[in-house]
């Protein structure tokens, strides 16, 4: 079992002994998004043929583009769809810019965790837990997005970026 697989248990424990979500001024929703994590997974496995659909969904086009940023690389789309190819045959890259040769080593153990993630309703537990880190006469409403993905740079995870959409 991999480091991460370990945190993360580690965290669902802990959080399953939290309370829900108790100040009614509290208002905080997040919107998990795991369209790219399983389009990812359904490229690998075959049940999506087009790497460029797996290319153009946001959770993806967010690894993508900070991973070209983190590398010092300028990003452009035909190549993250050529890795993603290449990824969907089992091919590693030697520069993996996108982080897709660590997806292909620990596929079985990405599937398993975004499973345990889909089951324990993580969201929940997180709000919980931010919920206390505010005064309870605090009025607070927002929904925040969240994209999984199971891709990109090492160094992305201590990365903090502003996205903002417009259009596509």
């Amino acid at each position: 079992m991999t480091t991460g697989v370990k945190i993360f248990y580690l965290v669902c424990f802990a959080f399953s002994f939290l309370l829900s979500q108790s100040n009614p001024n509290f208002n905080v929703s997040l919107r998990l998004d795991f369209s790219s994590i399983d389009g990812l997974i359904d490229l690998r496995e075959g049940r999506i043929a087009n790497a460029n659909r797996v290319a153009e969904l946001r959770g993806n086009q967010i690894a993508a583009a900070t991973s070209a940023l983190l590398a010092r690389e300028q990003y452009s789309s035909q190549n993250f769809s050529r890795e993603l190819e290449r990824f969907r045959n089992g091919t590693g890259s030697s520069t993996d810019m996108f982080g897709l040769n660590s997806t292909l080593e620990n596929f079985d153990k990405i599937k398993t965790l975004l499973e345990q993630v889909k089951q324990h309703q993580l969201d929940r537990k997180i709000i919980a837990t931010l919920e206390q880190f505010f005064p309870p006469d605090a009025r607070i409403t927002t929904s925040i997005p969240v994209y999984f993905v199971a891709m990109g740079h090492e160094n992305a995870s201590a990365y903090v970026r502003r996205i903002m959409w417009r259009g596509n």
